[in-house]
């Protein structure tokens, strides 16, 4: 991993108030505390930045509706993506 503050490549990144750091930039030992070895994890900074990026490529455009027991377009769909919402089926 890259860190942020100083440009260094490092293994592990600490999060103090909001921004990344590395040991060479905050003082941290190399030694304590947990660590990664630059490999991807579900914990990883990077990963958890893409999937808050890209949490709206998971949105259905379709939704059942059960007081009119329809399916119908998804509200949150046609929000996020106003000019795809017109190809499907009810949306004018």
């Amino acid at each position: 991993m890259i860190c942020k503050s100083c440009g260094s490549i490092t293994v592990r990144i600490e999060v103090v108030d909001g921004v990344e750091h590395c040991s060479k930039c905050s003082g941290i030992k190399e030694s304590g505390g947990a660590k990664t070895d630059g490999i991807l994890t579900r914990n990883s900074f990077r990963v958890r930045r893409e999937s808050i990026k890209r949490e709206g490529d998971f949105i259905p455009p379709h939704k059942y509706s059960k007081e009119s027991r329809k399916v119908e377009v998804n509200p949150d769909f046609k929000k996020r993506y106003p000019d795809q919402a017109k190809k499907y089926k009810g949306e004018k």
